[in-house]
């Protein structure tokens, strides 16, 4: 399982957080939450995933990213598998509200910190987004659904390595 360090968190800046987390992991010391924000569009109550600003972020930490969505995926399993046998951090973004059956958001962004590739396939999502709980364990196929549910081009895996 992967160790992450927390953040506080600021409404609607879960992508920023999971990337301090991100660069703490690496040792690389994170900017504020308001200097990662300049980095995305900022809509509704968040901030907008996508490849190109995402990348944009990370080569000033010589980092990149790499989308994959789960739409078309016949085995999510292994891109985490070969994520997770390598140094690459892996981002999620999903529909909170599908997955979680709550009312939230619609589009959330975690981190995952292990996959157990067993019967029952599962990942640990730790989520600085909401604090009432940070480590969250379900099932891939679920992830994988609330991922489908969304209407967003943005939603699916990102795979940061450097």
């Amino acid at each position: 399982m992967r160790k992450y360090q927390t953040f506080p968190y600021t409404n609607g800046l879960c992508l920023s957080c999971c990337l301090q987390s991100v660069l703490g992991r690496r040792n690389i010391p994170p900017p504020n939450l308001e200097e990662i924000s300049g980095y995305f569009e900022k809509r509704d109550k968040g901030l907008v995933v996508e490849q190109a600003s995402l990348n944009r972020f990370l080569q000033k930490y010589m980092l990149k990213a790499e989308h994959q969505t789960a739409k078309g995926v016949i085995e999510p399993d292994l891109i985490l598998r070969n994520a997770f046998q390598q140094d690459t951090d892996v981002l999620t973004a999903y529909s909170y509200d599908v997955l979680f059956k709550k009312r939230k958001s619609s589009l959330h962004i975690s981190l995952l910190t292990d996959f157990n590739e067993g019967i029952e396939k599962e990942v640990l999502l730790f989520d600085s987004g909401f604090p009432e709980s940070f480590l969250k364990r379900v099932s891939l196929p679920d992830l994988v659904n609330s991922i489908l549910a969304t209407e967003s081009a943005n939603s699916g895996f990102y795979l940061i390595s450097s």
